[in-house]
């Protein structure tokens, strides 16, 4: 997913009354489902309260009596940061004896510390097909009279060949997806399952860094089940896709997207303008001093908003409050602030008595 942006504007939303939307609920605009009358549609959620929350995921249906039709695919409560966005698969599943025609969806996300504040997202046309014709019946009875004549006739090799086991299947199957846990900071460490699966001979784990859901590029050296996040993925979602290898194919199963990286803001306290700059630069950050027009880069930084370690998107300002200090009161030198930041800092020179 791409850096964050402001939700957009969706007009079908309500919210609790008295009060500005808690989220950004949108989703597709229909839903066409299969002959066997399943489907999934996904919506994207966007936490608007101004706080981490816990949110409740609800599909509902225009008419009550069809919300058992609908379902959340993994855990329909879902830990929200300030700001963040998440997507939902909402699974349909329409019983065989219900009328063909539409029917309307829409999500609810509900904060888990206050009910009231809930959003009811854009709602999506769901086209129920005929239902499918019923299997015809197997001539059940007719099998067994000719089991017997063959029992009688043909012998005891026949009937052994008819009650012997298959042997067991080689087939390559995958029961589960990968999992990933963990906070999505710059610095924090994910770590993934392999996922379950069936007549596995090993498994190959790749992280993928994702600007949209579709637009996903394979991180390199990220191999193992435990990633620790850089700066490089400021701003993205990660996933993981775990191969498995069996005895003649392989296969493949993807983790859901984590929620978009961010970074706690570094300090940049007593540091030059310029020294601050490039280190709030290398995690993604940009700065504006709030009370130095003249723009030298060697006035002294004596406070910043935000604070250390508050969170921050890529792309977000810090505002840098600074003691003045000529152009000419610092030295060029080569500098390192961090471990993955290499910067050109300028260190005050020493006042003349």
């Amino acid at each position: 997913m791409t850096s964050e942006t402001p939700p957009p504007a969706v007009p079908e939303e309500t919210a609790a009354p008295g009060g500005p939307l808690p989220f950004a609920v949108t989703g597709p605009g229909d839903l066409q489902l299969s002959p066997d009358r399943t489907g999934t549609t996904t919506f994207t959620v966007t936490n608007l309260t101004g706080r981490p929350v816990r949110v409740r995921l609800q599909p509902k249906s225009s008419d009550p009596t069809h919300d058992a039709w609908y379902s959340v695919a993994g855990d329909p409560e879902v830990p929200m940061t300030v700001g963040a966005t998440i997507t939902v698969d909402v699974k349909a599943k329409v019983p065989a004896g219900a009328a063909a025609g539409k029917d309307s969806l829409h999500l609810r996300a509900v904060d888990e510390a206050d009910p009231e504040q809930l959003t009811d997202g854009q709602p999506v046309a769901v086209a129920i097909p005929d239902a499918p014709a019923p299997p015809k019946k197997s001539p059940f009875v007719l099998i067994a009279v000719l089991a017997l004549v063959v029992l009688l006739v043909g012998g005891g090799a026949i009937w052994w060949f008819l009650i012997r086991k298959p042997a067991p299947s080689t087939e390559l199957l995958g029961l589960t997806p990968p999992v990933i846990t963990g906070q999505s900071l710059v610095a924090a460490v994910l770590t993934t399952t392999t996922g379950t699966w069936e007549n596995a001979t090993g498994t190959d784990v790749q992280w993928y860094a994702c600007t949209t859901p579709v637009a996903c590029t394979p991180i390199a050296g990220a191999t193992g089940t435990a990633f620790q996040i850089t700066t490089a993925q400021m701003g993205t979602q990660l996933k993981v896709t775990v191969t498995a290898m069996g005895k003649t194919t392989m296969a493949t199963q993807d983790s859901t997207l984590t929620t978009v990286v961010r970074t706690g803001v570094p300090n940049v306290g007593t540091l030059t303008v310029t020294s601050a700059k490039a280190v709030l630069a290398g995690y993604g950050l940009n700065a504006i001093v709030v009370n130095d027009a003249s723009g030298s880069g060697c006035s002294t930084v004596v406070a910043q908003s935000p604070g250390r370690d508050a969170l921050a998107n890529k792309g977000d300002v810090v505002n840098l409050t600074v003691t003045y200090r000529p152009p000419t009161s610092c030295v060029l030198v080569a500098a390192t602030f961090k471990a993955t930041v290499m910067a050109t800092a300028y260190i005050p020179l020493p006042t003349k008595t």
